[in-house]
Protein backbone atom coordinates (compact mmCIF):
# COMPACT_ATOMS: atom_id res chain seq x y z
CA UNK A 1 0.00 0.00 0.00
CA UNK A 2 2.67 2.23 0.76
CA UNK A 3 4.33 1.84 -2.51
CA UNK A 4 0.80 2.23 -4.10
CA UNK A 5 0.44 5.40 -2.72
CA UNK A 6 4.26 6.87 -2.94
CA UNK A 7 3.71 5.91 -6.65
CA UNK A 8 0.49 8.02 -7.41
CA UNK A 9 1.45 11.00 -5.56
CA UNK A 10 5.03 10.87 -8.20
CA UNK A 11 2.16 10.15 -10.86
CA UNK A 12 0.39 13.34 -9.45
CA UNK A 13 3.57 15.79 -8.92
CA UNK A 14 4.85 14.72 -12.57
CA UNK A 15 1.77 15.69 -14.31
CA UNK A 16 0.85 18.59 -12.58
CA UNK A 17 4.78 19.43 -13.02
CA UNK A 18 4.66 19.47 -16.73
CA UNK A 19 1.04 20.97 -16.95
CA UNK A 20 2.78 23.95 -14.64
CA UNK A 21 5.95 24.20 -17.45
CA UNK A 22 3.86 24.07 -20.19
CA UNK A 23 1.69 26.99 -19.28
CA UNK A 24 4.81 28.47 -18.68
CA UNK A 25 6.03 28.43 -21.73
CA UNK A 26 2.74 28.74 -23.49
CA UNK A 27 2.90 32.26 -21.66
CA UNK A 28 6.67 32.95 -21.91
CA UNK A 29 6.34 32.60 -25.62
CA UNK A 30 5.24 35.85 -26.80
CA UNK A 31 4.52 38.61 -24.57
CA UNK A 32 3.26 41.06 -27.45
CA UNK A 33 6.85 42.68 -27.00
CA UNK A 34 9.60 40.10 -27.05
CA UNK A 35 10.65 36.64 -27.14
CA UNK A 36 11.29 34.76 -23.73
CA UNK A 37 15.53 33.88 -25.02
CA UNK A 38 14.83 30.65 -22.10
CA UNK A 39 12.05 29.36 -24.35
CA UNK A 40 14.31 27.58 -26.22
CA UNK A 41 12.87 23.86 -26.24
CA UNK A 42 9.27 25.26 -27.06
CA UNK A 43 10.87 27.66 -30.28
CA UNK A 44 12.46 24.38 -31.35
CA UNK A 45 9.68 22.73 -31.89
CA UNK A 46 7.72 25.36 -33.11
CA UNK A 47 10.95 25.70 -36.13
CA UNK A 48 10.31 21.88 -37.11
CA UNK A 49 6.96 22.03 -37.50
CA UNK A 50 5.54 21.36 -41.18
CA UNK A 51 3.17 24.67 -42.21
CA UNK A 52 -0.23 22.31 -41.41
CA UNK A 53 0.53 22.11 -37.59
CA UNK A 54 0.99 25.72 -37.62
CA UNK A 55 -1.63 28.30 -36.43
CA UNK A 56 -2.43 30.99 -39.37
CA UNK A 57 -1.56 34.18 -38.85
CA UNK A 58 -1.68 37.59 -40.64
CA UNK A 59 1.78 39.29 -41.11
CA UNK A 60 1.82 42.96 -40.70
CA UNK A 61 4.25 44.85 -43.35
CA UNK A 62 5.00 48.17 -43.49
CA UNK A 63 7.57 49.41 -46.37
CA UNK A 64 8.60 52.50 -48.43
CA UNK A 65 8.03 53.05 -51.80
CA UNK A 66 5.74 54.71 -54.37
CA UNK A 67 2.33 53.54 -55.95
CA UNK A 68 2.50 50.25 -57.04
CA UNK A 69 -1.78 49.75 -59.04
CA UNK A 70 -0.53 45.75 -59.32
CA UNK A 71 0.47 45.53 -55.48
CA UNK A 72 -2.71 43.21 -54.42
CA UNK A 73 -1.97 40.75 -57.62
CA UNK A 74 1.66 40.54 -56.60
CA UNK A 75 0.54 40.18 -52.74
CA UNK A 76 -2.44 37.33 -53.58
CA UNK A 77 0.39 35.08 -55.49
CA UNK A 78 2.96 35.58 -52.86
CA UNK A 79 0.44 34.82 -49.97
CA UNK A 80 -0.37 31.55 -52.15
CA UNK A 81 3.41 30.39 -51.81
CA UNK A 82 3.72 31.34 -48.17
CA UNK A 83 1.48 29.60 -46.95
CA UNK A 84 1.97 26.51 -48.15
CA UNK A 85 5.70 27.05 -46.54
CA UNK A 86 4.82 28.83 -43.17
CA UNK A 87 0.76 28.89 -42.67
CA UNK A 88 0.88 32.32 -43.07
CA UNK A 89 -0.02 35.35 -45.13
CA UNK A 90 0.70 39.35 -45.39
CA UNK A 91 -0.65 42.53 -45.45
CA UNK A 92 1.82 44.80 -47.02
CA UNK A 93 1.46 48.54 -46.70
CA UNK A 94 3.34 50.26 -49.95
CA UNK A 95 3.94 54.00 -48.50
CA UNK A 96 5.32 56.88 -50.28
CA UNK A 97 9.06 58.22 -49.53
CA UNK A 98 7.55 61.29 -48.77
CA UNK A 99 5.37 60.18 -46.00
CA UNK A 100 6.90 57.27 -44.55
CA UNK A 101 9.00 58.06 -41.70
CA UNK A 102 5.91 60.49 -40.38
CA UNK A 103 3.51 57.54 -40.73
CA UNK A 104 5.84 54.75 -39.06
CA UNK A 105 6.93 57.20 -36.47
CA UNK A 106 3.56 58.27 -35.35
CA UNK A 107 2.30 54.18 -35.44
CA UNK A 108 5.12 53.90 -32.95
CA UNK A 109 4.24 56.43 -30.62
CA UNK A 110 0.93 55.12 -30.40
CA UNK A 111 1.57 51.53 -30.18
CA UNK A 112 0.01 50.56 -32.79
CA UNK A 113 -0.23 46.48 -33.46
CA UNK A 114 2.28 45.35 -36.74
CA UNK A 115 4.62 42.84 -37.39
CA UNK A 116 7.39 44.10 -39.90
CA UNK A 117 8.55 47.78 -41.06
CA UNK A 118 11.51 48.94 -43.09
CA UNK A 119 14.05 50.48 -40.97
CA UNK A 120 17.26 52.25 -41.89
CA UNK A 121 20.20 55.01 -40.58
CA UNK A 122 18.39 57.12 -43.42
CA UNK A 123 14.67 56.50 -42.85
CA UNK A 124 12.95 55.04 -40.30
CA UNK A 125 15.75 55.39 -37.84
CA UNK A 126 17.26 52.38 -37.12
CA UNK A 127 19.08 53.49 -33.50
CA UNK A 128 16.04 56.10 -32.22
CA UNK A 129 13.58 53.28 -32.95
CA UNK A 130 16.14 51.11 -30.97
CA UNK A 131 16.12 53.30 -28.11
CA UNK A 132 12.53 53.66 -28.16
CA UNK A 133 12.18 50.14 -27.33
CA UNK A 134 10.29 50.08 -31.06
CA UNK A 135 11.70 46.74 -32.23
CA UNK A 136 12.66 43.34 -29.99
CA UNK A 137 16.17 42.21 -30.38
CA UNK A 138 16.32 38.75 -32.99
CA UNK A 139 19.66 37.04 -31.89
CA UNK A 140 18.47 34.33 -31.05
CA UNK A 141 14.91 34.45 -33.65
CA UNK A 142 17.75 34.48 -36.48
CA UNK A 143 19.67 31.63 -34.87
CA UNK A 144 16.73 29.22 -34.65
CA UNK A 145 14.32 30.32 -37.12
CA UNK A 146 16.73 32.10 -40.31
CA UNK A 147 20.05 30.46 -39.95
CA UNK A 148 19.97 30.37 -43.53
CA UNK A 149 19.58 33.89 -44.00
CA UNK A 150 21.97 34.56 -41.33
CA UNK A 151 24.96 32.32 -42.44
CA UNK A 152 24.69 34.40 -46.12
CA UNK A 153 26.07 37.31 -44.22
CA UNK A 154 29.39 38.11 -43.20
CA UNK A 155 29.53 38.27 -39.77
CA UNK A 156 31.11 42.07 -39.73
CA UNK A 157 28.65 43.25 -41.27
CA UNK A 158 25.72 41.63 -38.59
CA UNK A 159 28.50 43.53 -35.87
CA UNK A 160 27.67 47.67 -37.85
CA UNK A 161 23.84 46.81 -36.53
CA UNK A 162 24.78 45.47 -32.63
CA UNK A 163 23.51 47.82 -29.95
CA UNK A 164 24.79 46.97 -26.81
CA UNK A 165 25.72 43.66 -27.99
CA UNK A 166 22.55 42.78 -29.52
CA UNK A 167 20.68 42.70 -33.39
CA UNK A 168 17.30 44.56 -33.67
CA UNK A 169 17.43 45.01 -37.50
CA UNK A 170 17.28 42.11 -40.17
CA UNK A 171 19.74 42.86 -42.96
CA UNK A 172 19.02 43.21 -46.35
CA UNK A 173 22.41 42.15 -48.06
CA UNK A 174 23.62 44.10 -50.86
CA UNK A 175 26.03 46.94 -51.30
CA UNK A 176 27.34 48.04 -47.80
CA UNK A 177 30.02 50.20 -48.36
CA UNK A 178 29.24 53.62 -49.41
CA UNK A 179 30.72 55.60 -52.17
CA UNK A 180 29.04 58.78 -53.43
CA UNK A 181 27.58 58.86 -57.02
CA UNK A 182 26.09 60.98 -59.68
CA UNK A 183 24.95 60.40 -63.23
CA UNK A 184 25.35 62.49 -65.95
CA UNK A 185 22.99 61.78 -69.16
CA UNK A 186 25.42 61.12 -71.97
CA UNK A 187 23.47 63.06 -74.84
CA UNK A 188 24.08 66.16 -73.15
CA UNK A 189 27.32 66.04 -71.81
CA UNK A 190 28.46 65.35 -75.16
CA UNK A 191 26.20 68.16 -76.76
CA UNK A 192 27.78 70.65 -74.93
CA UNK A 193 31.34 69.07 -74.80
CA UNK A 194 31.20 68.69 -70.74
CA UNK A 195 34.35 65.91 -70.02
CA UNK A 196 32.67 64.41 -66.70
CA UNK A 197 36.44 62.83 -66.13
CA UNK A 198 37.07 66.55 -64.61
CA UNK A 199 34.73 66.13 -61.81
CA UNK A 200 36.44 65.94 -59.04
CA UNK A 201 34.08 68.21 -56.40
CA UNK A 202 30.36 68.90 -57.29
CA UNK A 203 31.24 72.38 -57.55
CA UNK A 204 32.86 71.14 -60.82
CA UNK A 205 29.50 70.49 -62.47
CA UNK A 206 28.49 73.95 -62.23
CA UNK A 207 29.34 75.07 -65.59
CA UNK A 208 27.88 72.61 -67.41
CA UNK A 209 24.38 73.36 -65.08
CA UNK A 210 24.81 76.72 -66.53
CA UNK A 211 24.50 74.81 -69.77
CA UNK A 212 21.10 73.33 -69.41
CA UNK A 213 19.47 76.37 -67.74
CA UNK A 214 20.68 78.12 -70.93
CA UNK A 215 19.57 76.22 -73.85
CA UNK A 216 17.44 73.33 -72.14
CA UNK A 217 14.06 75.23 -70.85
CA UNK A 218 12.12 71.57 -70.91
CA UNK A 219 14.89 70.30 -68.92
CA UNK A 220 15.26 70.16 -65.16
CA UNK A 221 19.12 70.17 -64.36
CA UNK A 222 19.60 68.17 -61.67
CA UNK A 223 17.34 65.65 -59.45
CA UNK A 224 16.71 66.98 -56.24
CA UNK A 225 14.40 66.65 -53.15
CA UNK A 226 14.06 66.76 -49.51
CA UNK A 227 12.35 63.52 -48.96
CA UNK A 228 15.06 61.06 -49.09
CA UNK A 229 18.79 60.92 -49.22
CA UNK A 230 19.37 62.72 -52.42
CA UNK A 231 20.40 65.85 -50.87
CA UNK A 232 22.18 64.16 -48.89
CA UNK A 233 24.44 62.54 -51.82
CA UNK A 234 25.39 65.62 -53.63
CA UNK A 235 26.15 67.71 -51.07
CA UNK A 236 26.84 66.37 -48.05
CA UNK A 237 28.60 62.87 -48.37
CA UNK A 238 30.72 64.03 -51.42
CA UNK A 239 31.90 67.14 -50.08
CA UNK A 240 31.97 66.54 -46.24
CA UNK A 241 33.43 63.04 -45.73
CA UNK A 242 32.09 62.91 -42.39
CA UNK A 243 30.26 59.22 -40.85
CA UNK A 244 27.28 59.95 -38.70
CA UNK A 245 27.07 57.82 -35.70
CA UNK A 246 24.00 59.06 -34.04
CA UNK A 247 22.00 59.05 -36.77
CA UNK A 248 21.16 60.21 -40.33
CA UNK A 249 21.65 64.39 -39.71
CA UNK A 250 21.57 64.06 -35.88
CA UNK A 251 24.61 65.61 -34.60
CA UNK A 252 27.14 64.01 -33.61
CA UNK A 253 29.99 62.10 -35.92
CA UNK A 254 33.65 61.60 -37.54
CA UNK A 255 35.65 62.08 -40.11
CA UNK A 256 36.12 59.43 -41.90
CA UNK A 257 40.17 60.15 -42.21
CA UNK A 258 40.25 60.70 -38.39
CA UNK A 259 42.10 57.56 -37.17
CA UNK A 260 41.38 58.95 -33.66
CA UNK A 261 37.72 58.99 -34.24
CA UNK A 262 37.24 62.30 -32.68
CA UNK A 263 33.33 63.38 -32.02
CA UNK A 264 32.08 66.21 -33.46
CA UNK A 265 28.83 68.35 -34.48
CA UNK A 266 29.35 67.90 -38.27
CA UNK A 267 26.70 71.36 -38.68
CA UNK A 268 29.77 73.43 -37.30
CA UNK A 269 32.31 72.28 -39.46
CA UNK A 270 33.51 74.73 -42.08
CA UNK A 271 32.65 71.97 -44.72
CA UNK A 272 29.56 72.40 -43.71
CA UNK A 273 28.83 76.11 -43.96
CA UNK A 274 30.58 75.67 -47.43
CA UNK A 275 28.20 73.49 -48.77
CA UNK A 276 25.16 75.81 -47.42
CA UNK A 277 27.10 78.88 -49.48
CA UNK A 278 27.07 76.33 -52.76
CA UNK A 279 23.10 75.55 -52.69
CA UNK A 280 22.65 79.07 -51.66
CA UNK A 281 24.80 80.18 -54.67
CA UNK A 282 22.74 77.80 -57.05
CA UNK A 283 19.57 78.52 -55.92
CA UNK A 284 20.07 81.67 -57.25
CA UNK A 285 20.99 80.62 -60.38
CA UNK A 286 17.65 78.77 -60.73
CA UNK A 287 19.35 74.83 -60.96
CA UNK A 288 16.04 74.14 -59.20
CA UNK A 289 12.61 74.84 -58.27
CA UNK A 290 12.01 77.47 -55.64
CA UNK A 291 9.97 74.82 -53.63
CA UNK A 292 12.38 72.45 -53.47
CA UNK A 293 12.30 72.74 -49.60
CA UNK A 294 8.94 71.27 -49.91
CA UNK A 295 9.62 68.48 -52.36
CA UNK A 296 9.59 64.99 -51.16
CA UNK A 297 9.27 63.17 -54.46
CA UNK A 298 9.93 63.56 -57.94
CA UNK A 299 9.71 60.08 -59.03
CA UNK A 300 6.90 61.04 -61.67
CA UNK A 301 9.66 63.66 -63.42
CA UNK A 302 12.26 61.28 -63.23
CA UNK A 303 10.17 58.67 -64.62
CA UNK A 304 9.47 61.24 -67.56
CA UNK A 305 13.10 61.56 -68.16
CA UNK A 306 13.54 65.29 -67.36
CA UNK A 307 16.58 65.45 -64.89
CA UNK A 308 19.89 65.62 -66.95
CA UNK A 309 22.00 64.96 -63.75
CA UNK A 310 20.28 62.44 -61.48
CA UNK A 311 21.69 61.90 -57.81
CA UNK A 312 21.77 57.94 -56.19
CA UNK A 313 22.28 57.23 -53.00
CA UNK A 314 25.93 54.86 -53.26
CA UNK A 315 28.06 53.53 -56.17
CA UNK A 316 27.64 49.42 -56.35
CA UNK A 317 28.30 47.61 -59.73
CA UNK A 318 25.40 47.63 -61.80
CA UNK A 319 23.84 51.03 -60.26
CA UNK A 320 23.50 52.58 -63.73
CA UNK A 321 20.71 49.89 -64.80
CA UNK A 322 18.62 50.08 -61.84
CA UNK A 323 18.43 54.02 -62.70
CA UNK A 324 17.57 52.98 -66.25
CA UNK A 325 14.94 51.12 -65.08
CA UNK A 326 12.71 53.80 -63.65
CA UNK A 327 13.11 56.33 -66.45
CA UNK A 328 11.37 55.38 -69.64
CA UNK A 329 13.18 54.54 -72.63
CA UNK A 330 16.14 54.74 -70.63
CA UNK A 331 18.99 52.46 -71.06
CA UNK A 332 22.30 52.07 -69.10
CA UNK A 333 24.25 53.27 -71.15
CA UNK A 334 22.68 56.87 -71.23
CA UNK A 335 24.44 58.05 -68.58
CA UNK A 336 27.86 58.71 -67.46
CA UNK A 337 28.60 57.54 -63.42
CA UNK A 338 30.64 60.29 -61.32
CA UNK A 339 31.98 58.75 -58.14
CA UNK A 340 33.53 60.55 -55.04
CA UNK A 341 36.01 59.16 -52.39
CA UNK A 342 36.83 55.43 -52.09
CA UNK A 343 34.63 52.99 -50.83
CA UNK A 344 33.92 52.81 -47.10
CA UNK A 345 32.21 50.74 -44.94
CA UNK A 346 30.85 52.43 -41.91
CA UNK A 347 29.96 51.57 -38.61
CA UNK A 348 26.65 51.26 -39.50
CA UNK A 349 26.68 50.76 -42.93
CA UNK A 350 24.50 47.55 -42.65
CA UNK A 351 21.94 49.57 -41.27
CA UNK A 352 21.27 51.03 -44.81
CA UNK A 353 18.46 48.61 -45.36
CA UNK A 354 16.88 46.37 -42.94
CA UNK A 355 13.47 44.96 -41.52
CA UNK A 356 12.75 45.47 -37.82
CA UNK A 357 10.05 43.16 -35.94
CA UNK A 358 7.94 45.69 -34.08
CA UNK A 359 7.58 44.91 -30.06
CA UNK A 360 3.84 44.92 -30.50
CA UNK A 361 3.86 41.86 -32.89
CA UNK A 362 1.92 39.16 -31.60
CA UNK A 363 3.99 36.58 -34.13
CA UNK A 364 7.28 37.61 -33.85
CA UNK A 365 9.08 33.57 -35.05
CA UNK A 366 6.29 33.33 -37.64
CA UNK A 367 7.63 37.09 -38.94
CA UNK A 368 11.52 35.67 -38.57
CA UNK A 369 10.27 32.49 -40.79
CA UNK A 370 8.82 34.96 -43.75
CA UNK A 371 12.60 36.56 -43.71
CA UNK A 372 14.21 33.33 -44.36
CA UNK A 373 11.90 32.88 -47.08
CA UNK A 374 12.23 35.72 -48.75
CA UNK A 375 16.39 36.15 -48.24
CA UNK A 376 17.05 32.13 -49.16
CA UNK A 377 14.28 31.64 -51.72
CA UNK A 378 15.02 33.17 -55.33
CA UNK A 379 11.37 32.72 -56.51
CA UNK A 380 9.28 34.38 -53.81
CA UNK A 381 12.05 37.03 -53.51
CA UNK A 382 12.06 37.99 -57.57
CA UNK A 383 7.98 37.89 -57.15
CA UNK A 384 7.93 40.56 -54.39
CA UNK A 385 11.09 42.42 -56.61
CA UNK A 386 9.13 42.17 -60.10
CA UNK A 387 5.87 40.48 -59.88
CA UNK A 388 4.56 37.56 -61.64
CA UNK A 389 6.09 37.03 -64.63
CA UNK A 390 4.12 37.57 -68.33
CA UNK A 391 2.52 40.08 -66.55
CA UNK A 392 4.53 42.63 -65.00
CA UNK A 393 8.00 41.64 -66.34
CA UNK A 394 9.30 38.89 -69.34
CA UNK A 395 12.94 37.32 -68.74
CA UNK A 396 15.21 38.66 -71.44
CA UNK A 397 17.23 35.01 -70.63
CA UNK A 398 17.92 32.88 -68.01
CA UNK A 399 18.89 36.07 -65.76
CA UNK A 400 17.97 38.84 -67.02
CA UNK A 401 14.23 40.63 -66.98
CA UNK A 402 12.87 43.83 -68.18
CA UNK A 403 8.53 44.87 -67.15
CA UNK A 404 6.52 44.77 -69.77
CA UNK A 405 4.57 47.34 -71.72
CA UNK A 406 2.40 49.67 -68.53
CA UNK A 407 3.44 47.16 -66.43
CA UNK A 408 1.54 47.96 -62.95
CA UNK A 409 4.27 46.41 -60.79
CA UNK A 410 7.74 48.05 -60.84
CA UNK A 411 8.64 49.35 -57.67
CA UNK A 412 12.41 48.89 -58.04
CA UNK A 413 13.43 48.38 -55.24
CA UNK A 414 14.68 44.62 -54.84
CA UNK A 415 17.13 46.22 -52.31
CA UNK A 416 14.65 46.81 -49.91
CA UNK A 417 13.02 43.75 -49.75
CA UNK A 418 16.28 41.50 -48.83
CA UNK A 419 18.85 39.52 -49.96
CA UNK A 420 19.76 41.54 -53.29
CA UNK A 421 22.03 38.81 -54.77
CA UNK A 422 19.15 36.55 -55.38
CA UNK A 423 17.94 39.05 -57.56
CA UNK A 424 17.80 38.38 -61.48
CA UNK A 425 19.27 40.97 -63.08
CA UNK A 426 17.93 44.04 -64.72
CA UNK A 427 18.11 44.67 -68.63
CA UNK A 428 21.27 45.82 -69.36
CA UNK A 429 23.68 44.77 -65.74
CA UNK A 430 26.29 42.42 -67.10
CA UNK A 431 26.50 38.94 -65.47
CA UNK A 432 28.61 38.92 -62.13
CA UNK A 433 27.84 42.19 -61.01
CA UNK A 434 26.51 40.55 -57.42
CA UNK A 435 29.78 38.70 -57.07
CA UNK A 436 31.81 42.16 -58.13
CA UNK A 437 29.07 43.86 -55.50
CA UNK A 438 30.44 41.17 -52.80
CA UNK A 439 33.84 42.00 -53.38
CA UNK A 440 33.46 45.57 -53.10
CA UNK A 441 32.10 45.25 -49.91
CA UNK A 442 34.86 43.17 -48.75
CA UNK A 443 38.13 45.60 -50.59
CA UNK A 444 36.36 49.26 -48.78
CA UNK A 445 38.05 51.21 -46.44
CA UNK A 446 36.60 50.12 -42.60
CA UNK A 447 35.71 52.67 -40.73
CA UNK A 448 37.88 53.57 -37.53
CA UNK A 449 35.31 52.34 -35.34
CA UNK A 450 33.49 49.09 -37.07
CA UNK A 451 31.66 47.29 -34.85
CA UNK A 452 31.01 50.31 -32.69
CA UNK A 453 26.81 51.41 -32.01
CA UNK A 454 26.02 54.34 -30.20
CA UNK A 455 23.40 53.72 -27.51
CA UNK A 456 21.05 57.11 -27.94
CA UNK A 457 18.69 56.37 -24.33
CA UNK A 458 21.19 58.54 -22.33
CA UNK A 459 20.56 61.59 -24.68
CA UNK A 460 16.88 60.77 -26.41
CA UNK A 461 15.42 64.13 -24.94
CA UNK A 462 18.74 66.03 -26.34
CA UNK A 463 18.12 63.93 -30.29
CA UNK A 464 14.67 64.45 -30.12
CA UNK A 465 14.69 68.29 -29.85
CA UNK A 466 17.70 68.29 -32.17
CA UNK A 467 16.08 66.34 -34.81
CA UNK A 468 12.97 68.70 -35.09
CA UNK A 469 15.53 71.61 -35.44
CA UNK A 470 17.62 70.11 -38.46
CA UNK A 471 14.29 69.20 -40.29
CA UNK A 472 13.16 72.53 -39.34
CA UNK A 473 16.43 74.32 -41.29
CA UNK A 474 18.17 71.78 -43.26
CA UNK A 475 16.34 71.70 -46.05
CA UNK A 476 15.99 75.37 -46.32
CA UNK A 477 19.99 76.01 -45.77
CA UNK A 478 21.03 72.57 -47.77
CA UNK A 479 18.61 73.96 -51.00
CA UNK A 480 19.72 77.67 -50.82
CA UNK A 481 16.07 78.84 -49.63
CA UNK A 482 16.86 80.99 -47.06
CA UNK A 483 19.25 83.88 -46.29
CA UNK A 484 22.49 82.03 -45.66
CA UNK A 485 24.49 83.92 -42.67
CA UNK A 486 20.86 84.52 -40.82
CA UNK A 487 19.56 81.34 -40.56
CA UNK A 488 22.57 79.37 -40.39
CA UNK A 489 23.37 81.41 -37.22
CA UNK A 490 19.70 80.88 -35.67
CA UNK A 491 20.32 77.12 -36.39
CA UNK A 492 23.47 76.29 -34.92
CA UNK A 493 22.60 78.76 -31.84
CA UNK A 494 19.12 76.58 -31.28
CA UNK A 495 20.98 73.14 -32.19
CA UNK A 496 23.34 74.11 -28.97
CA UNK A 497 20.40 75.47 -26.80
CA UNK A 498 18.78 71.71 -27.78
CA UNK A 499 21.91 69.91 -26.53
CA UNK A 500 23.85 69.59 -29.82
CA UNK A 501 26.57 69.61 -27.55
CA UNK A 502 25.70 66.90 -24.93
CA UNK A 503 25.01 64.23 -27.55
CA UNK A 504 28.27 64.91 -28.95
CA UNK A 505 30.37 64.74 -26.02
CA UNK A 506 28.03 61.74 -24.96
CA UNK A 507 29.03 59.81 -28.31
CA UNK A 508 32.88 61.25 -27.56
CA UNK A 509 31.97 58.84 -24.14
CA UNK A 510 30.88 56.32 -25.74
CA UNK A 511 33.79 55.49 -28.33
CA UNK A 512 35.85 56.16 -25.93
CA UNK A 513 34.72 53.27 -23.90
CA UNK A 514 34.34 50.76 -27.01
CA UNK A 515 37.60 51.91 -27.79
CA UNK A 516 38.66 50.39 -24.11
CA UNK A 517 37.18 46.71 -25.43
CA UNK A 518 39.34 46.39 -28.58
Amino acid sequence: MKCKFVSLVLVIVFVLTNALAGCQKSESKVKGTQIDSSNTETDSNDSTKSADELEPVVLKWYIAGSEQPGLSEVVDEFNKRIKEKINATVDITLTDWGSYQQKMQLMIASGEEFDLCFTSYWLNNYLQNVGKNAFIPIDDLLKEYSPNAYKQIPEKIWDTVRVKGKIYGFINYQIACHQPVIFINKKYAEKYNFDASTVKTIADIEPFLQEIVKNEPDKLPINLNSGNSSLDTLFYDSEIKIEELTGRRIPGAIKIDDSTATAVNQFKLDEYYNIFKLAKKWHDMDFWRKDLATVTDTSAERKAGKFVIETGGTYKPGVEGDLAAQIAGSKPSDWITVTFGEPYLGSNQGAGTMHAISKTSKNPERAMMLLELINTDKELYNLLCYGIEGKHYKKIDENHVEPVENSTYNPNIDWEFGYQFNAYYKKGVKEGTWEETIELNEAAKPSPVLGFSFDSEPVKSEIAKCQAIVDEYVPLLATGSVELDKYYNEFIEKLEKAGSEIIVAELQKQIDGWKKTK
